[in-house]
């Protein structure tokens, strides 16, 4: 399962609601890849949103991949199976994990899940940064690619660590990129990014 890049925007949404998201869809549908869906939509929803936005998709000859921004971690790594097995039914392409728990942790993810394993390399949140200097982020990288990942996410803070991480994995795996919110769009593709993920609200500024 590989992802088809024609204009490489992921649009993400946050908390927006199912007519929101359905509405935006419709805007952008010509200039995005795919969908990412944070955690809140979810539990503001339920997560029957993620097959009425793909029934709408498809009823609108729009239809892209979408992906869940689960960001598991190691104290819900027993509910993988079952979480995956959901998102699946309801029609989602992936889901993202936390790499930094390790390879035992994405090994278990990727054999386990019915759908595409996103590892998440590095966050912006200033309480993580410090586990993520660029050595963890290249060593997170490689664990991901090492253990069959779909792709890997990383923000677009520091430009040159995107540039060392596609310069370790290539092309094996498909590098995504969290624009920040004073980060410029099309900057991470430039420094080596295959997808740049941008808040609807940043993409129709």
């Amino acid at each position: 399962m590989v992802m088809e890049k024609k204009t490489g925007i992921i649009v993400s949404f946050d908390t927006s609601g199912k007519s929101e998201i359905q509405s935006a869809i419709r805007r952008l549908s010509d200039s995005i890849d795919a969908i990412y869906l944070k955690l809140p939509v979810l539990l503001r929803e339920s997560a029957s949103v993620i097959s009425e936005i793909k029934s709408f998709m498809r009823k609108n000859n729009s239809e892209k991949p979408l992906i869940i921004d689960y960001r598991l971690d190691q104290s819900e790594l027993d509910s993988l199976p079952a979480l995956s097995n959901l998102f699946e039914n309801e029609g989602a392409f992936g889901m993202t994990v936390m790499a930094v728990y390790g390879k035992d942790f994405l090994r278990f993810c990727t054999k386990k899940a019915r759908i595409g394993i996103f590892a998440i390399i590095d966050v912006g949140t200033p309480f993580f940064r410090e586990l993520f200097d660029d050595t963890q982020v290249v060593q997170n990288a490689i664990l991901a690619r090492d253990n069959r990942c779909e792709g890997i996410v990383m923000t677009s803070r520091h430009l040159d660590r995107i540039r060392k991480v596609k310069e370790t994995i290539g092309n094996d795996l498909q590098l995504l990129s969290t624009i920040e919110k004073r980060g410029k769009v099309g900057d991470a593709i430039s420094s080596g990014a295959d997808f740049e993920i941008v808040s609807c609200e940043l993409l129709e500024q």
